[in-house]
């Protein structure tokens, strides 16, 4: 059985391009812009249905994540309807937020766990697989999904690739409908700790880091951070305008939501992410936009099975106040990722293999990609794309 531990990230000094400075992790860049609330609208492209409503689309501000919290598994009742347009998001920055003192946090990696022995049993639904790739099978996944309806950063070295300005994103080879910079993320109690010698980094501003950040910053406690500690399935809440990132050796996830009579109700997507020796995965998920009206809830549920009890994180992080959260910092997730080649996962020293599935429950776009690596490499390095149903 693997065991489970926290890694340590110290913090780096950073110097901001306008010349304030700030201690980070790493991590995070400066909250520099919020994004316009963009007009979105779906239209038939057989001429048919007309542009109807307006969808926000928010952005993010600075990130960090800690350790060790369980919460309890959250549910939801319906979605709300969700509309965009062919054209895709067009949204520019309106609001600045000043860059604030942030320190790094713990870093809480969900280790590979052993096979399952048969302590739990089996609780899968009867919706089938229908395309497997890499070990990745997925269901109620379209094959085409045009690249103008899909919320993107720009990627650093492909700016012809088009996508916000606002966010940046270094990866590419389609993490940028995910991963950018700044992005949301989950900051540890340290985080309020204004002494000097914090030994995650100084952070003079204390928990008014937090209060400034509109919503972009949330201290890990039994709401935003979860293992899975009992016997599947469990039901996660994957919030509207926010995000959820699961790390584990295997699962299935299938996206629904309960009615008003409590029964569940599959939206007939189904990621099953199978076991395979030396592997680890990273799977996060876009919630629906947000459409600004009350009681119109547009959360929906994971229902999550098949995992080992014990092993199977989950990171939520929720909408900001008053707009969406547009991506999810991408350092976090390649510091994540070098956690899982080099320790805590498959053993002591980690495993050789991570893939990243990331799903848009707005435009049911799919991106995967794999990684192999040694142990302590750079994890911006070396990422192939093994599908994508994203077309231009």
């Amino acid at each position: 059985m693997i065991e489970r531990i926290s890694k340590r990230i110290h913090s780096v000094r950073e110097t901001l391009k306008d010349g304030s400075i700030y201690y980070g992790n790493g991590v995070v860049g400066p909250s520099e812009a919020d994004r316009n609330w963009a007009n979105s609208f779906h239209g038939d492209e057989g001429g048919g249905a007309k542009m109807a409503a307006a969808i926000a689309i928010g952005t993010v501000g600075i990130v960090a994540f800690s350790s060790n919290t369980i919460m309890d598994a959250m549910s939801n009742r319906g979605p709300a309807p969700i509309v965009r347009s062919a054209s895709g998001p067009s949204a520019a920055p309106t609001e600045t937020v000043t860059p604030i003192p942030s320190p790094s946090a713990r870093i809480n990696m969900a280790p590979t766990p052993t096979p399952n022995t048969g302590a739990c049993p089996d609780v899968e639904t009867a919706l089938q697989i229908q395309r497997t790739v890499n070990g990745v099978g997925m269901t109620g996944i379209p094959d085409s999904v045009s690249v103008n309806v899909v919320d993107r950063a720009v990627v650093k070295d492909h700016p012809e690739l088009g996508g916000n300005p606002a966010f940046t994103n270094t990866v590419g080879q389609g993490s940028e409908i995910a991963l950018a910079k700044p992005g949301v993320y989950i900051g540890g109690a340290d985080l309020v700790d204004r002494q000097a010698n914090n030994p995650y980094g100084a952070n003079p501003g204390g928990a008014d880091t937090i209060y400034g950040s509109g919503g972009s910053i949330h201290l890990t406690d039994a709401e935003y951070r979860a293992v899975f500690r009992a016997c599947p399935p469990e039901f996660q809440n994957l919030p509207e305008g926010g995000w959820d990132f699961y790390r584990g050796q295997e699962g299935i996830y299938e996206l629904g939501h309960y009615d008003q009579n409590g029964k569940w109700t599959s939206d007939g997507v189904k990621f099953q992410l199978n076991e395979v020796q030396g592997r680890n995965y990273f799977f996060i998920t876009r919630g629906v936009y947000p459409n600004g009206q009350q009681n119109t809830d547009g959360n929906k549920t994971w229902r999550v099975s098949s995992y080992i009890p014990g092993h199977n994180e989950v990171d939520m992080m929720p909408s900001r106040d008053e707009t969406n959260a547009a991506f999810v910092d991408e350092t976090r997730v390649l510091q994540d990722a070098q956690t899982s080649h080099s320790r805590a996962n498959c053993g002591a020293n980690g495993c050789s293999e991570l893939v990243l599935v990331i799903y848009d429950a707005n435009t049911k776009a799919v991106v995967i990609l794999d990684q192999n690596q040694g142990r302590n490499q750079d994890a911006s390095q070396g990422w192939i794309q093994t599908y994508t149903n994203i077309t231009r």
